[in-house]
């Protein structure tokens, strides 16, 4: 009679096949680890320059502006140096004038005046093509800002007082602003003068007895 082969009753599987591996911990924040490894820290900033390094670049960029002043300054003197050139190259054909003359003033005394006179003229024409321009002041009002009064003439017409009657020498303006002011002599009316002086004192001019 055959024996019935008695199996053992299987166990829970979790038993046989040993414990459940548990989960890690959770481990709050600010709590160290149990093997005492520190946790993550995060970097520091990056520093900035050090001193040397912004004296360095500070020295490079006064060299650079050194350099760069130095150039505009090369640069602006070799402009007015094209520009003087160009002047006395149209000064040219006004000496030429000059020295012929000078060769005509044996032959021809007469015309030395009339050339003296084109020459001025061809004078003023270049010089105004470059900026400069006559001020206008016989018979103009007084202006401070471009006249500049050496004398003062006395006169009986009030429309003359602070006007320019006669011009010592002329004055001019370059672009516009002036360069030299034009030396002349004022009218001055006596009449309002006095007039203007006896209003400040308050006095009253007596007026002429009437005949009888």
């Amino acid at each position: 009679m055959e024996k019935e082969q008695v199996l053992p009753q299987q166990e829970n599987s979790d038993s046989t096949n040993g414990s459940v591996e548990s989960a890690p911990p959770e481990i709050s924040e600010g709590q160290k680890p149990e093997n005492g490894s520190a946790a993550p820290e995060t970097p520091p900033a990056e520093a900035g320059p050090s001193p040397a390094e912004m004296q360095e670049r500070f020295l490079r960029l006064a060299a650079d502006f050194a350099n760069y002043k130095r150039r505009s300054e090369n640069e602006r003197a070799e402009i007015a140096d094209w520009a003087r050139r160009d002047f006395a190259l149209a000064l040219l054909p006004i000496l030429d004038d000059f020295g012929l003359m000078v060769e005509y003033e044996a032959t021809h005394p007469e015309r030395l005046a009339e050339g003296a006179k084109l020459i001025r003229q061809k004078t003023m024409d270049l010089l105004t093509k470059y900026g400069l321009e006559k001020i206008e002041a016989l018979n103009q009002p007084y202006d401070y800002a471009a006249h500049e009064a050496v004398l003062s003439q006395p006169v009986q017409d009030q429309a003359l007082d602070h006007v320019v009657l006669s011009v010592m020498q002329e004055g001019y303006r370059f672009k516009g602003k002036v360069l030299r002011p034009s030396k002349v002599i004022v009218g001055q009316c006596l009449e309002k003068e006095e007039n203007a002086t006896n209003a400040a004192s308050g006095q009253t001019v007596p007026k002429s007895a009437e005949p009888n």
